[in-house]
């Protein structure tokens, strides 16, 4: 629950508010749809039904909370990228990812794959974090971009 609590926090930073929307897109924004999806989890709801986001890429959150939040949930992730317990931080990844760099890869199978896929997306903005700490997170598979 440490991680979720922290990235609970985090994504209230990236949401830029309703005087900077004008409206609250709710669910319908990735920032909103994470926050949801982080409640859910928290208070263990399970299979709430939410439609996926509005692909909202126009709005200008805080791409340097969001890299780091990618960054924490990624090492959440290098433990078992594969792991069913883990299908919220993925979610909450591909949402990060599509904030930061409009696109986000649809699975984690294989770190390497993983970087070179991210790479392709944008080289400046993912050469930063990936040159950090971040190692093997699984073996296996391809990575595969949405």
């Amino acid at each position: 629950y440490a991680y979720y609590n922290k990235i609970k926090n985090d994504v209230n930073l990236i949401c830029i508010g309703p005087e900077n929307c004008l409206v609250c897109d709710g669910d319908k924004c990735l920032v909103g749809h994470m926050k949801s999806l982080l409640n859910q989890c928290m208070s263990e709801e399970t299979n709430k039904s939410m439609g996926p986001p509005v692909d909202i890429t126009h709005k200008s959150f805080d791409k340097e909370k969001a890299l780091e939040s990618l960054i924490l949930t990624l090492q959440v992730l290098k433990e078992n990228p594969k792991g069913e317990i883990y299908t919220t931080v993925h979610e909450i990844r591909k949402h990060l990812e599509m904030i930061i760099f409009g696109k986000s890869i649809s699975r984690i199978t294989n770190w390497t794959d993983y970087q070179e896929s991210i790479l392709k997306i944008d080289d400046s903005i993912a050469s930063s974090f990936l040159s950090n700490s971040l190692t093997d997170i699984c073996t296996e598979e391809d990575a595969n971009v949405e």
